[in-house]
């Protein structure tokens, strides 16, 4: 910058990486709103400073998740783009693969599974596993629902079990109920039903536990669906009822909630209720970047 010292330029970048730390934070904590200011103000310090080119695709990194917590997926993508570009152009295979998989991220949330699974194939070979296992786990991860999306359990048990390890060396506690919940999934698309209710089951009480309403309204309409299939009808509509506190918690609408209700009495109807089943999932994904905004 013109009539700038290089100390000032330096300072300028610091405090663009300072902002961006704060935005993310602020973005993990689900305050929205003011973390999509401190990202703003972040990208104008950087533009003050010595024009570095990684802190510039750092700053891109930051903004993704904060674009797919709020359903723009397609900025997102073209983020993650511009960010690769750069990566790409100093030859940072290990960050060009975070890139990807955030990209994949968001295009596996846009709908499109058969594309994240592409980008995903090329990211996972650039991983430096021993610098991040936490960076293949979410690849991984990422991969495993692709499948599931795809309709296409056993992939996703083969990757689940070759994988299985290296879920099991976290001893963070998000991590291991993710898994246990994916798990669950797995075993009801692969028709184990009984052995999906108990790990569903296990799931829907960890987020309980710790009052994440948003993953225990998903995971217990997921356990709906199983007790559908088996045709227990007695313990779907108790089901619904333990739900009931779960979507008031997320301030969901009369219409969603009457919806809720309306499983008990389509509970001996299986396609009806997995059709409604579907439409509550469907309901219920904007409600995490609405509960996100409104903080």
């Amino acid at each position: 910058t013109p009539g700038k010292t290089d100390d000032e330029l330096r300072v300028a970048d610091l405090r663009a990486r300072a902002w961006g730390q704060y935005g993310n934070a602020l973005r993990v904590s689900g305050r929205a709103r003011q973390a999509e200011e401190a990202l703003a103000t972040a990208q104008r310090h950087r533009k003050a400073g010595t024009g570095d080119p990684m802190l510039r695709a750092w700053l891109f990194e930051r903004e993704t998740p904060l674009a797919i917590f709020q359903g723009r997926f397609h900025d997102a993508i073209e983020i993650c783009d511009e960010a690769g570009e750069i990566y790409r152009e100093l030859d940072e295979r290990h960050l060009l693969a975070s890139t990807m998989i955030q990209k994949a991220t968001a295009t596996l949330y846009s709908g499109e599974a058969e594309s994240a699974v592409r980008i995903l194939n090329q990211a996972i070979p650039l991983i430096d596993q021993e610098e991040d296992p936490h960076l293949l786990l979410a690849a991984c991860h990422n991969l495993i629902l692709c499948y599931i999306d795809l309709g296409q359990p056993e992939k996703a048990v083969q990757l689940y079990s070759e994988t299985r390890e290296l879920f099991q060396e976290f001893e963070d506690p998000l991590i291991l109920l993710r898994a246990t919940w994916r798990e669950g999934k797995l075993l009801r698309d692969l028709g184990q039903l009984q052995a999906a209710e108990t790990t569903l089951l296990r799931a829907r009480k960890g987020y309980m536990e710790r009052k994440l309403a948003y993953e225990a309204a998903l995971v217990s309409l997921d356990l709906a669906t199983v007790y559908v299939k088996l045709g227990l009808v007695d313990k779907l509509k108790r089901t619904v009822l333990e739900t009931v506190p779960i979507f008031h918690a997320l301030r969901v609408g009369l219409e969603t909630l009457a919806s809720l209700l309306q499983l008990q009495k389509v509970a001996d109807q299986e396609q009806q209720a997995l059709d409604l089943i579907h439409a509550l999932s469907a309901r219920i994904e904007p409600l995490r970047r609405q509960r996100i905004e409104e903080s």
